[in-house]
């Protein structure tokens, strides 16, 4: 069997904006990596990016998050969001398995 790496194919986000919510806000940064095809890519920018600029550099990828709940409103892209805790606890219980094919 070939291995497979669920870092492969995928986008790590992080937004920081100067309001709490997502429909009044106004960005300061966005930024993000990209793995793609074993391929790591940054998107990195200040003060209100080009949405067109973002959905390119998305894709479809899936984005993982700290707040997918703020990012989903503020984006509003058909991306898959996942939230980077649940992804670290799925990590966590699944250590030996994952790690040791047990």
């Amino acid at each position: 069997m070939k291995p497979y790496c669920i870092l492969n194919n995928v986008i790590f986000l992080h937004i920081e904006n100067n309001y709490t919510d997502s429909e009044n806000h106004k960005s300061i940064e966005i930024s993000a990596i990209k793995i793609k095809d074993k391929v790591v890519t940054k998107f990195d920018t200040a003060l209100n990016p080009v949405r067109s600029d973002l959905l390119i550099f998305f894709e479809n990828l899936p984005l993982v998050s700290h707040n997918t709940t703020f990012e989903e409103g503020f984006l509003k892209v058909d991306n898959e969001l996942l939230n980077s805790l649940e992804l670290l606890s799925y990590f966590f219980l699944n250590f030996r398995r994952l790690i040791f094919n047990i």
